[in-house]
């Protein structure tokens, strides 16, 4: 054979990427685990796939990828849901604190604070000094470090 007659690479034809594809029993599977909260072995079952098959196809990148997105859709689903709760909770009297925190977290504009817990992080430190005539009481010094540099960087030192 000579090299003339072997087609180069620029005249070979390319092929497109190759795109892992789900089967539909790992599909149904996967969905059971994001949105049914069903553990693997048994999201695996419930759509008759065996357990072997669903292990090692958990341990590929597309499947990962799949079972990271069908979370993210579940989430964004419970916003709504998140948001009337919270408005059932304003409304009812039998605990105030719990309907305050309810009512402010309504009452702000970012669908993801309601969703998320009422804790937040933010940077810092907050340190509370309790004497012993005043432990357990709202009566305390506290001294709030929060987003305040510990360390001048004006004078250098």
């Amino acid at each position: 054979m000579s090299l003339d007659t072997v087609p180069s690479a620029a005249t070979q034809p390319q092929r497109p990427a190759h795109r892992p594809r789900l089967e539909r029993k790992l599909k149904q599977a996967l969905d059971n685990m994001a949105l049914r909260g069903m553990a693997w072995q048994d999201a695996a079952r419930a759509v008759d796939y065996s357990t072997a098959s669903m292990w090692k196809a958990l341990n590929t990148q597309h499947a990962q990828a799949y079972l990271r997105k069908q979370r993210q859709v579940f989430r964004a689903s419970l916003v709504d849901e998140a948001t009337h709760r919270m408005r059932a909770l304003s409304q009812q009297d039998e605990h105030r604190a719990a309907a305050v925190t309810a009512t402010a977290k309504l009452m702000s504009e970012d669908d993801q604070q309601v969703a998320q817990g009422s804790r937040q992080s933010v940077p810092g430190l907050v340190v509370i000094i309790e004497t012993g005539n005043n432990v357990g009481s709202a009566v305390g010094t506290t001294i709030d470090l929060t987003n305040k540099p510990m360390i001048s960087s004006g004078d250098g030192g």
